[in-house]
């Protein structure tokens, strides 16, 4: 039987910004700095706007710009010990890139870690002139066959083995939660957020909530991987979008009290408004080694029991229900885990699994 992932629609490509929009800056500085490709790429990006790939028009913030040309210096280093030197930006190509993922294969480096490494790069070629140089998706996975390397190019898919969310792994969120409040009334309310609207942490900490409120759903930016917008629509049970929305409107009072009205303290670095967060959490126990969960774990709870309100079933996880029964509801099912994919930030419905488990005949049998 195929799984939802296996039989959905397909999906429209996005479309990336900003392509070749650096190529005429590029040769520039490979004109003025000839033979020294670190010193040509710090003149690039000091004098160009890089855009961000999706989401809102806009250009990418001073620190994912900083992490952008670490990366690309380690590239150019590792252009070196690859025997592959480059004397100027424009000389990188594809065969740099494959000749690194044999490197870092040998290394042992994770392939998400790869695929890490080789967005960046991807992305940096998109700008300055040679799109399509590194493709994307099952054409780059033949490319990586094709040269003898295994990893780099796979896509693999953790699946929950047992439930993490905090209330299906037998805990009472509600209660760890006001503790915590009563401490710290501003952590309480980013960590609500995440139970009730699937937010990542960063984005907890970030969220403006007059701003993302728009009546019937919730629009989140703020924090997400790649400033990639999504929606977070208000529960279609009434009791829980009476939670939902009583705690928008109480966000909304705490963020009043800040400079920026955002939930985090605007007179703390980010790193600072985390750690806080997460001292609060394990001091009342939320870690693995005490509870048996951690903070994500609510952000398993909300895709479970997304899960629940779009089937009228348990996930998969919970192993509660025979896999026949995913497969006699299929439709139903992969809508729901596309659903929960969108709400959550990813892509891939197959990335849910990690979250809900799998409804592929992994589940309970009787």
């Amino acid at each position: 039987m195929k799984t939802p992932d296996q039989r959905r629609h397909p999906r429209r490509k996005r479309t990336t910004r900003g392509c070749n929009s650096l190529a005429l800056h590029t040769a520039m500085v490979c004109n003025q700095r000839p033979g020294d490709p670190h010193k040509q790429l710090n003149m690039l990006l000091r004098r160009s706007n890089i855009p961000a790939a999706f989401g809102r028009e806009r250009t990418i913030s001073h620190k994912t710009q900083y992490d952008f040309g670490r990366e690309m210096h380690r590239a150019i280093d590792l252009s070196r010990v690859c025997r592959m030197p480059i004397q100027n930006l424009q000389d990188l190509r594809r065969k740099h890139v494959i000749a690194y993922c044999k490197h870092w294969e040998s290394l042992g480096l994770a392939p998400k870690t790869i695929n890490k490494y080789v967005s960046t790069i991807r992305r940096f070629l998109d700008l300055t002139g040679k799109r399509g140089a590194i493709p994307e998706g099952a054409e780059w996975r033949r490319i990586l066959r094709d040269n003898g390397i295994s990893v780099g190019g796979d896509r693999p898919t953790a699946i929950a083995r047992f439930p993490k969310g905090w209330r299906d792994f037998g805990l009472n969120p509600e209660e760890i939660i006001t503790a915590i409040e009563e401490e710290d009334e501003l952590v309480g309310c980013q960590l609500r957020m995440q139970l009730l609207f699937g937010l990542r942490l960063n984005e907890s900490c970030q969220i403006v909530p007059d701003d993302s409120d728009k009546g019937d759903h919730l629009m989140v930016w703020r924090g997400t991987k790649g400033g990639k917008e999504r929606v977070v629509k208000l529960s279609r049970d009434g009791e829980k979008a009476a939670k939902q929305r009583a705690l928008l409107e109480r966000a909304k009072q705490l963020a009043a009290r800040t400079s920026n009205r955002s939930l985090g303290d605007p007179t703390q670095s980010l790193r600072a408004v985390k750690n806080r967060m997460t001292y609060l959490a394990r001091k009342h126990g939320v870690s693995r080694k005490v509870m048996g969960v951690t903070m994500h774990g609510l952000r398993h709870q909300f895709a479970c029991d997304l899960f629940r309100e779009l089937t009228g079933l348990e996930p998969p996880v919970m192993r509660d229900v025979d896999s026949t029964v995913y497969g006699e509801n299929f439709d139903l099912v992969r809508s729901a885990v596309l659903e929960i994919a969108r709400q959550m930030g990813h892509e891939r419905g197959e990335i849910t699994y990690a979250y809900i488990g799998a409804p592929n005949g992994r589940g309970k049998s009787n």
